[in-house]
């Protein structure tokens, strides 16, 4: 150990470890999410976020010259509660699955970039196009059951404009400039 936690920072890791907790014994209070792709998807990235949270407790449990790793994680924990937030926000199901397929594409981008990367390096693309062929065909399918009126987006919105389209108006990025 480096720099030891100070009982504040010991504190507060509990403080966090506690509202994890709360937080997951509310969660068991939501009725089974099974027909909207949208709810799903979100309860996945709050588990996402829940694990990345007690990262950041241990981290900071440890050793504080581990904050730069445990900045980085909260910027990852942010990120991905606004966009299950935004993904759920909409009170139309439907629009939730729009958002939702917007997810979707980007992970098929992500998909196509990494199938294109390992080709220099002299790695096989097959799998990542294969992965990205299926989340296209998955895709496109629901896209052709969306009711008239639903339009596939575009791709993701920024964090900031996930952070606006769900009232989150407030200018926070003046305190940090």
């Amino acid at each position: 150990m480096v720099m030891p936690p100070t009982p504040r920072v010991l504190w507060v890791a509990k403080m966090i470890e506690d509202a994890v907790k709360q937080f997951l014994l509310a969660r068991r209070t939501v009725p089974p999410l099974d027909r909207f792709e949208a709810d799903v998807e979100a309860m996945k990235l709050f588990n996402m976020v829940v694990r990345n949270i007690e990262a950041i407790t241990e981290l900071a449990k440890v050793d504080l010259v581990l904050l730069p790793s445990a900045n980085v994680l909260a910027r990852v924990v942010f990120e991905i509660a606004i966009k299950a937030t935004w993904m759920i926000t909409p009170n139309d199901p439907f629009e939730r699955e729009v958002r939702w397929l917007a997810h979707l594409q980007e992970e098929e981008r992500i998909q196509e970039r990494l199938a294109r990367k390992v080709v220099p390096f002299g790695g096989d693309p097959t799998h990542f196009n294969k992965h990205r062929d299926q989340l296209r065909n998955f895709r496109t399918g629901v896209v052709s059951a969306l009711p008239p009126g639903y339009a596939e987006l575009p791709g993701d919105p920024s964090v900031e404009q996930m952070l606006e389209s769900i009232g989150q108006t407030r200018d926070w990025r003046s305190k940090w400039r």
